[in-house]
């Protein structure tokens, strides 16, 4: 195994290209059999192992894993030479280029005391194709530009964990010197702990091409191959990348169309949202139901049965940021007590409480949707999210008579089984996260 100068091991394995093309082909077949076409036998290839919660890339930076947990910089000076020389890079105009061959990880800003998701990175997934194939466009596109540890980042269980007590326990049996985390956005970094201290086998692993194989896509005779990774990158478009202004456009006709303008302007852009997320183009929330992830099972069985929700009967679900595909069959959920958007002030909603936000929320996006299945067919890409997926409002002290649109939580936990099956405890009901909830789903898949 590959130590720095100081003696710390690297967690890297060296591998061919014999052993890349054979890890990446069920991956990425059409990559592979280009990749296959050129002789590069003379390189060496780098395969990361990252414990969950480890720094992949943190502002603006890119890390490799120590086997203690750490990370490093690419740029170290305590790299060994000859790593230095395949992987590092001048931070400023160029990125290391990687593929992800297992798990999920996210890529988020933080943004205060919250942050914003932005997107899942799941196996065959790329980082670092833009200063790759573009190097001009890399500032603008560049997967550096957001934060990326290894695993979801955005992830907290549906049952509250401040228990100074029964924090206590966590502490005692694993070493954590954290204190008790008062809110969600805390519990990542014991989850982290955890994780670590019961040496959780749970990875991420990417493989990085050496800067030689780089430059060299940028010769005339790796032409094919080059072509390959632009279209890896062209397909990873979304809305953000091709259509955003003309969707913006089109929210905008419909907000003086429809004159709403005396909705706050943190209702409506919240509104916009869900039609984002349900086109894949940002991400949502959903109970976490196996380690793809993050050590799920583990941190379950910790929680339930160290921590002690199982004494309470308290839900042991754990709710994760996610991305929401076409072929995705189970519904994903935003939350209006974890906003995820870049501007997400709530002040701005002037004082209501959040069932009079969720009102308000309800009916800008039936107005958005109506107009735009009705009035917009130009603008295909956001008339075909308006027309193909469902939004259903709920809160958990909502009343029928009282807000006839919006249904009280109670109802998720009939309609979706992940909050319920082969979980220990009630159904959390009172949970923050259900204080205005919204559940985007696809038509064609109810």
């Amino acid at each position: 195994m590959l130590k720095t100068t100081d003696g710390k091991l690297l967690n890297i394995e060296v591998l061919s290209a014999d052993e890349v093309s054979s890890i990446l082909q069920p991956l990425l077949p059409s990559f592979t059999k280009s990749f296959d076409g050129y002789e590069i036998d003379h390189l060496k290839f780098y395969k990361a192992n990252y414990q969950f919660g480890d720094k992949i890339i943190h502002n603006r930076k890119a890390h490799l894993p120590l086997v203690n947990g750490e990370a490093i910089e690419f740029n170290d000076s305590t790299l060994p030479n000859e790593l230095a020389k395949d992987l590092g890079y001048n931070y400023l105009t160029e990125e290391p280029l990687g593929v992800f061959i297992n798990k999920s990880s996210e890529l988020y800003l933080p943004t205060g005391n919250t942050m914003v998701s932005h997107a899942m990175l799941h196996p065959g997934d790329w980082i670092g194709v833009a200063g790759a194939v573009n190097p001009i466009a890399a500032p603008l596109t560049s997967s550096v530009q957001w934060n990326l540890n290894a695993g979801v980042r955005y992830l907290f269980t549906l049952s509250k964990a401040s228990s100074k007590a029964k924090h206590a326990k966590l502490q005692k049996l694993y070493g954590i010197n954290l204190d008790r985390p008062m809110n969600s956005e805390g519990q990542w970094a014991v989850f982290r702990e955890i994780a670590q201290h019961a040496k959780s086998p749970w990875r991420n692993e990417i493989i990085f091409f050496p800067r030689q194989f780089i430059n060299l896509l940028k010769t005339d005779a790796w032409a094919s191959l080059n072509k390959q990774l632009l279209e890896i990158r062209r397909l990873s478009y979304n809305v953000w990348h091709n259509t955003s202004l003309i969707w913006d456009a089109c929210f905008n006709t419909v907000e003086q169309e429809r004159r709403l303008w005396h909705y706050s302007a943190y209702a409506l852009s919240t509104a916009r949202q869900f039609f984002l997320i349900a086109a894949n183009s940002a991400n949502g929330f959903a109970p976490a139901i196996d380690d793809e992830a993050a050590p799920i099972k583990l941190l379950q069985e910790v929680y339930t049965n160290i921590y002690g929700l199982a004494e309470d009967d308290h839900s042991n679900v754990i709710i994760q940021a996610t991305d929401f595909k076409a072929s995705e069959v189970n519904p994903i959920y935003y939350s209006l007590t974890y906003p995820t958007l870049a501007k997400h002030n709530p002040a701005t909603f002037k004082g209501k409480t959040f069932i009079t936000l969720l009102d308000d929320v309800e009916r800008i996006t039936r107005t958005y949707q109506e107009y735009i299945s009705q009035v917009t067919p130009n603008t295909p890409s956001l008339c075909e999210t308006a027309l193909n997926n469902k939004f259903t409002f709920y809160h958990s002290q909502a009343v029928q008579q009282d807000h006839s649109n919006i249904l009280n939580t109670s109802q998720i936990m009939a309609n979706d089984i992940r909050f319920t099956k082969n979980q220990h405890g009630k159904f959390a009901e009172h949970s923050q996260f259900f204080k205005g909830i919204i559940k985007i789903e696809h038509l064609n898949q109810m």
